[in-house]
C-alpha cells in the first residue's frame, strides 16, 4: 500500500512539475469602467456615422435609394430642384447687383420663398444639412451656403451667404466632414 501511495504522490509531483513548467496561464482580464465607457462611445459613434451615411445616401440620389415610385424620394428630389432654382435665382440677383449696383445703390438682402421653407423636416427637423451637403458636393456650390432664417412673424426664408460668414455648429461641421470622407 505504501508503494501505491508513493507512486500516486510521484505521479502527482510529475504532473505538477509539468504544469508549473508551462507558461503562466492567462488570467482573466478585468474590464475597467473607462474601457466600458470607451466601448459605448465607439459604438455610439459608429451608429451616428451609419445614420449620417444612410441619410445622405438618400439625399445624394433619392430616386435611386428609395425607388422611382417612392413619394419620399420624389419629395426630396423636388426639394433639391427647388434649392437649386433658389440658388440660381440668388446667383442671378447677385450677378445683377454686381454689374448694375454700386457702393451707394445695391441690393441689401434677398429673401427667397421656396417650398423648403415650409417643411418642418428642414426648419425644425435637422434635415436641411443634407440639402446643404447635396448643393455643395453634388452641384459644386461651395462659395455660398443656403440658410433658413426665421423672420419676426415666424415665417422662414431661404438666404445664401458667403461661406466665410456662416457659423456652423461643431455637429454640422462634423456631419459635413463625414459626408465628404464617405462619398467624395
Amino acid at each position: 500500500m505504501a508503494q501505491k501511495v508513493y507512486e500516486a504522490i510521484n505521479n502527482f509531483s510529475k504532473k505538477f512539475a509539468k504544469f508549473k513548467a508551462q507558461a503562466e496561464p492567462e488570467r482573466i482580464k478585468t474590464t475597467s469602467r473607462d474601457e466600458i465607457l470607451q466601448e459605448q462611445i465607439n459604438r455610439q459613434e459608429e451608429r451616428y456615422e451609419f445614420a449620417v451615411i444612410g441619410s445622405y445616401n438618400v439625399y445624394k440620389s433619392p430616386l435611386v435609394a428609395l425607388g422611382k415610385n417612392s413619394n419620399r424620394g420624389k419629395s426630396i428630389d423636388e426639394d433639391e430642384q427647388s434649392l437649386l432654382k433658389a440658388y440660381k435665382l440668388f446667383k442671378a440677383v447677385n450677378d445683377a447687383n454686381n454689374t448694375a449696383g454700386d457702393k451707394t445703390t445695391f441690393i441689401n438682402k434677398v429673401d427667397i420663398e421656396s417650398p423648403i421653407t415650409k417643411k418642418d423636416s428642414y426648419i425644425r427637423g435637422g434635415q436641411f444639412i443634407f440639402l446643404q451637403c447635396w448643393l455643395r458636393f453634388e452641384q459644386g456650390v461651395e462659395n455660398f451656403i443656403p440658410v433658413l432664417e426665421e423672420d419676426r412673424n415666424g415665417y422662414f426664408h431661404l438666404r445664401f451667404y458667403p461661406e466665410a460668414q456662416v457659423k456652423m455648429s461643431a455637429k454640422d461641421k462634423e456631419l459635413i466632414e463625414k459626408v465628404r470622407e464617405s462619398f467624395y
